[in-house]
């Protein structure tokens, strides 16, 4: 109906021929009417509004009474989208990574003036991870960089749309049960659970509570630990080309998650991360936000074991690195990307993340020198402000830049212009760019001599990650990995570990 509002005025006429007889109509969507905007009629004492909510554990069990896989547990992983049901082989991430897709292009921006559909992913996410406790609007706006009143009004969206109910807390006093704070629910177990990524059943759900839902939903360890153990193994053949693992993350601002997955993001804990610096000999570095609490004592930690701190999707300002560089930080991971700029609050400037990198001498920087991530005329100024031994470039490329296929493995990522983007296009997911794209990118673009943008391609980052001995220059005893250029810097051969590379050779 949002879409025809002026058809209102019409079924008033029609209803008003015979104002006594119910039902003559019955129009269905997903919103209610007093949603759709511009309707020239509101069609008062004339309409009824139903909701339908999702199916019910009677309705899930009745649907699957011949084949025997309507188990409760199955019910809440789920959900009650109907959907899901009537097909029980369609996969869970499939249907609500979409479904959550079109939700915020569809109804969130016709709702409210939402212009970054990654923050308010985000913060959906936050607030399943707090499903059945008390809406701490502050919080949250602390958690994502927002103010308690966007917080309130994107509260407000979920309400209206469906998918949460804000529960009253039960007291005597009528007056304290409209003003105290109200515990949250999601409407939807099937999605809850999908948001916390819960997807295998449990056996006993009388005994999950919402911490078990966290700590159910956290996967990262086992997958950094799973990293690890595959790491030390390539690591152990002296011909690998593998010197060790680098963490991105978890521990980084909210506000600058970029393409991490809000989930994983936390504070520095050390009961996380010295067990596994313990454990693992392989891991090399680990990037975090060095304004977050526990920062500065997680820096000083690795650091002690040999580990490059690097800071990354980040809101520092200038007193936050300038500690953070006395911490053991020294390093700045993919530079001007998820980290802020000069900036003003109010009537007052601020130097941002990038400012005051620069003002630290000895603070080394990469960037992803694909002319996107940064582009060109901002590619040069970094060389010439920190110079070939303080700059290193990257690809931050993802698996993807391995094929020729336009299509992301993440269903977050569409791959668009040359890089990856998340899918409603709120901030760049990655790169797919290699290593020869770089290099042109500074020499044709950026206007960097050759012989620098080739030394910030091997001799600096194998400085900075301390392999110097290994890698970075072409020397007796070192690694025999080269690489041959036409003149228009196009691969024409590639050596590694002194073996040529299958395909590469074409001269």
């Amino acid at each position: 109906m949002q879409y025809a509002p002026k058809l209102f005025r019409y079924l008033k006429d029609k209803l008003d021929q015979n104002r006594h007889e119910m039902g003559q109509l019955v129009l269905t969507g997903s919103q209610k009417f007093e949603l759709m905007k511009n309707l020239s009629e509101s069609l008062t004492g004339r309409t009824a509004i139903l909701e339908l909510e999702g199916l019910s554990w009677d309705e899930f069990k009745n649907y699957h009474t011949d084949d025997n896989t309507a188990s409760f547990e199955k019910f809440i992983i789920r959900g009650g989208f109907p959907e899901l049901t009537r097909e029980p082989k369609l996969p869970l991430d499939m249907f609500f990574s979409s479904y959550l897709a079109t939700y915020l292009e569809r109804d969130v921006r016709q709702l409210v003036n939402v212009s970054n559909l990654r923050t308010f992913e985000q913060f959906i996410r936050l607030l399943a991870i707090r499903n059945a406790n008390q809406l701490d609007m502050t919080d949250i706006a602390n958690n994502l960089g927002i103010s308690s009143k966007t917080v309130a009004s994107w509260v407000s969206v979920l309400e209206t749309s469906g998918q949460i109910t804000l529960l009253q807390p039960c007291f005597g006093n009528y007056g304290k049960r409209i003003v105290k704070t109200p515990k949250i629910y999601f409407n939807d177990t099937g999605l809850l659970c999908w948001l916390l990524g819960i997807e295998e059943e449990v056996k006993s759900l009388g005994e999950v509570t919402v911490e078990n839902y966290m700590s159910l939903g956290d996967k990262l360890i086992p997958m950094i630990e799973a990293a690890a153990e595959t790491c030390t193994k390539m690591m152990q053949d002296p011909n690998s080309p593998v010197l060790g693992l680098h963490l991105e993350g978890h521990y980084f601002n909210m506000a600058m998650a970029g393409g991490q997955l809000p989930e994983n993001i936390k504070n520095p804990d050390p009961t996380e991360y010295i067990p596994l610096v313990e454990k693992w000999d392989c891991i090399k570095r680990w990037d975090a936000a060095p304004e977050l609490p526990g920062a500065m004592q997680f820096a000083k930690y690795i650091t002690g074991k040999g580990i490059l701190a690097s800071v990354g999707h980040t809101q520092a300002e200038y007193e936050d690195i300038r500690v953070a560089w006395e911490s053991g930080y020294t390093h700045a991971t993919h530079f001007y990307n998820a980290m802020p700029g000069f900036h003003k609050r109010r009537e007052y400037k601020y130097e941002g993340t990038v400012e005051s990198i620069y003002l630290i001498d000895d603070f080394t920087v990469e960037v992803v020198a694909d002319g996107i991530h940064v582009p060109p005329t901002i590619l040069r100024m970094v060389y010439k402000i920190k110079g070939v031994e303080r700059t290193c470039v990257i690809t931050d490329a993802l698996a993807c830049a391995a094929s020729d296929s336009q299509v992301a493995f993440d269903p977050r990522v569409i791959i668009e212009d040359g890089v990856c983007k998340l899918s409603d296009r709120s901030a760049l997911a990655g790169s797919v760019a290699t290593m020869d794209r770089l290099i042109r990118t500074l020499v044709q673009k950026a206007e960097i001599p050759l012989e620098d943008a080739i030394r910030m391609a091997s001799e600096t980052p194998s400085k900075i990650m301390n392999v110097y001995d290994r890698k970075g220059s072409l020397q007796r005893g070192k690694d025999a990995d080269l690489m041959i250029l036409d003149d228009n810097l196009n691969v024409r051969g590639v050596w590694a570990m002194g073996q040529l590379v299958e395909g590469t050779y074409t001269l």
